[in-house]
């Protein structure tokens, strides 16, 4: 049986007042990371999970671990909603899953967005040289003791299991790069991920990847397994798909085009498309964004869907005849507390 502790234990645990710990709940600590998505009929909408952690009364093991996380990355100077984003992300809370070994793990975050590398086993090899590419400032957590701190406070005996047969969770790491900034090996596998994808003609790419305000590889052991770029279209782009859709696609309206997603065969059906998405949304500045997709691309609709994206205009002929669908995320206003 899971061993859980009351709202009042897990915020000493996590190492915060009890009102310090509701408000975070109550903001959206943790989201709906680690729950199931409920059933619902085709015509209601899903409900908001984002701040559910707010009507519980007991926490788990593992969301005490990334609520710890969230506290430690937020006392180095992250803001709340970079913190949230980061413990927030499945492949961090497979970090702190049953069975993980997490002797040495390291995560590791950068400014200015705070994209973030788990370094766990022997991927730690590759933390010195990750430290020279990023520049005068990262943010170091040392994930072990995080688990250490919250078995000991739980009272849980250490894991007495050969390290050799314990669990260790697929470390994938997003990188975020400016055109201006990348090697040309970077530019050669970028350029040859998007014509594997099959979707854009060759005319324009090379001229689209230097205009682009960023773009975006999915990494596991130095190896790019997927791409994204949050592209700035030229003017007659905007205006053909315009045309066809309806939409005013100005660069005022929509600064940015998410595009050039991609994720190699042999890496699918695990979601990168989806994280792929988030990341290069975290680079938009909360601006209006918009995006195209074969109709029959239903993966890539609903990663769109997840991420904020809803149909606009009439489908349109593209490229040998296949129907493309026009998307657009709104730009998103600031709330009040």
């Amino acid at each position: 049986m899971e061993i859980t502790v009351t709202t009042a234990r897990a915020a000493e645990i996590v190492g915060i007042g009890y009102e310090g710990f509701r408000s975070y709940l109550k903001r959206g600590l943790l989201g709906s990371s680690g729950l199931m998505a409920p059933l619902v009929h085709p015509n209601e909408p899903a409900p908001d999970l984002s701040r559910v952690r707010a009507t519980w009364k007991r926490f788990g093991v593992t969301d005490l671990c990334l609520m710890r996380l969230a506290k430690q990355l937020i006392d180095s100077g992250l803001s709340f909603d970079k913190a949230n984003g980061i413990v927030s992300a499945e492949d961090t809370r497979n970090c702190f899953r049953p069975g993980v070994e997490l002797v040495g793990a390291v995560l590791m975050a950068w400014p200015p967005h705070y994209d973030f590398i788990v370094f766990i086993g022997d991927d730690l090899r590759h933390l010195p040289n990750r430290l020279g590419e990023i520049g005068d400032t990262a943010v170091l957590v040392q994930m072990d003791r995080i688990a250490t701190h919250v078995a000991a406070a739980l009272g849980i005996e250490p894991d007495k299991r050969d390290v050799k047969t314990a669990t260790r969770p697929e470390i994938y790491a997003i990188r975020a790069a400016s055109p201006a900034d990348l090697s040309p090996d970077d530019c050669t596998s970028f350029r040859d991920l998007v014509v594997a994808g099959g979707e854009v003609a060759n005319n324009a790419l090379t001229n689209n990847i230097t205009n682009a305000k960023a773009l975006f590889f999915l990494e596991q052991a130095e190896e790019t397994l997927g791409i994204s770029a949050l592209k700035r279209p030229q003017a007659t782009y905007r205006q053909r798909i315009g045309e066809s859709t309806g939409i005013n696609l100005s660069a005022e309206a929509f600064p940015y085009e998410l595009g050039y997603i991609f994720v190699r065969p042999d890496a699918r059906n695990r979601k990168h498309s989806h994280r792929l998405v988030a990341v290069a949304l975290d680079h938009v500045d909360d601006t209006a964004v918009f995006a195209t997709v074969r109709v029959d691309n239903l993966a890539m609709l609903a990663a769109l869907a997840r991420a904020g994206f809803s149909p606009a205009g009439q489908p349109y002929a593209g490229r040998e005849g296949r129907k493309i669908q026009l998307l657009i995320r709104p730009a998103i206003r600031p709330t009040e507390e």
